[in-house]
């Protein structure tokens, strides 16, 4: 090969890596950003608000975000519905709860739209000690949760529900 090939074929090479580093780099800001369509919005922020409510053990949070016809899978390997989840729910009291001792949170959420009545939620459930609770703080437990969601009268609601335990040292 003369000179000449040379200096071109590591050119390209290079420009090839370039373009596939600048690539990769944009995916990973696509996903630490992850933006959702207007569609799939609705779904995060009643998860988010879910999550929230829940954290305090708020009655009315479970109440709006289950369906009547729920199956829920825990993961310790039961299975129950909605009547049984909020009957292991007090009403909510009428002044402010304590700050809880753990708070629910959702990371990497995929949001799948199966039409527009149906889709289904993958997120991974972060269950942080709440340090303002002032309570021994055991370590963040961490759950792959999916929810198959239908709507109904406007409204969005989780039917089906799979919690798993995230296995510990795993990357995702």
């Amino acid at each position: 090969m003369n000179t000449t090939r040379i200096l071109l074929l590591s050119t390209a090479c290079l420009l090839l890596l370039t373009t596939s580093a600048k690539a990769n780099h944009h995916e990973q800001d696509a996903t630490a950003q992850k933006r959702f369509t207007k569609t799939q919005q609705p779904l995060v922020d009643l998860l988010t608000t879910f999550l929230h409510g829940a954290s305090y053990g708020k009655r009315q949070a479970h109440d709006r975000f289950w369906h009547d016809d729920l199956i829920y899978t825990s993961s310790n390997g039961t299975r129950t519905d909605k009547a049984q989840i909020l009957s292991g729910i007090s009403e909510d009291p009428s002044t402010p709860a304590e700050e809880p001792p753990t708070l629910f949170s959702a990371d990497d959420i995929q949001v799948v739209m199966l039409s527009k009545s149906a889709a289904v939620i993958a997120f991974k459930l972060v269950a942080a000690p709440n340090d303002a609770a002032k309570t021994p703080s055991p370590a963040t437990n961490y759950y792959f949760n999916t929810g198959t969601f239908v709507k109904e009268r406007g409204e969005w609601r989780a039917i089906a529900w799979q919690a798993t335990t995230k296995a510990k040292g795993t990357t995702e």
